[in-house]
């Protein structure tokens, strides 16, 4: 099985073909940020106000909380905020790259780095932000004068070998959809092939 050697990477994508064009423009009207020239995805959570943003298990529990209110609200439940951040709310920023179809599936990505996070937290690895996770997903809030040096840490810190160890360790009720954005996941992965994840 291969290790974690080779981090996850966004995968360069051209905006030439209908079908980029085509996923670049749903997320987009779904509210969500693209860049350009990479397969790269972004979130702002606006997470509680009562959240300690030096306090690393604190904010990715909180965004664990906006994730959940924001795949489960009636209305535009999936769109980025804009402007200030109401009622004194703290913005996170998610940014990984992904081959999701819809908002949805770019939000049941993030579920499952956050649940990463989670498990790198719970087994005494302390980080601060931005940080990156496997050289694929950077979490960052967003106040300048809490701004530092980029962080680094992955699921190996945690004893998983690989990715696919990780994932496969999801407990599946956990996740409404797990087995599709597990693949989509591990096709992030340059050592994955999507029969890696059956």
């Amino acid at each position: 099985m291969d290790t974690l050697t080779t981090p996850l990477k966004p995968v360069k994508r051209t905006t030439s073909s209908a079908f980029d064009v085509t996923r670049k423009r749903t997320l987009k009207e779904a509210g969500l940020r693209t860049e350009e020239h990479t397969n790269m995805v972004g979130i702002y959570l606006d997470i509680d106000p009562w959240t300690n943003p030096q306090d690393p298990e604190d904010v990715i529990l909180a965004s664990r909380r906006e994730l959940e209110r924001r795949m489960t609200v009636a209305e535009a439940r999936y769109a980025n905020p804009r402007g200030k951040p109401p009622n004194h709310r703290i913005r996170v920023y998610w940014v990984f790259p992904s081959e999701a179809q819809t908002a949805e599936e770019v939000f049941k990505e993030a579920w499952i780095y956050n649940m990463a996070f989670e498990e790198i937290l719970e087994r005494g690895k302390v980080f601060g932000f931005p940080v990156l996770l496997d050289g694929c997903c950077v979490v960052d809030i967003l106040r300048t004068e809490n701004r530092g040096k980029m962080e680094n840490v992955s699921v190996a810190d945690v004893g998983h070998c690989s990715w696919e160890d990780f994932l496969s360790k999801i407990t599946r009720g956990l996740m409404l959809g797990f087995r599709w954005v597990t693949g989509l996941l591990c096709a992030q992965t340059p050592s994955y092939s999507l029969d890696s994840c059956e």
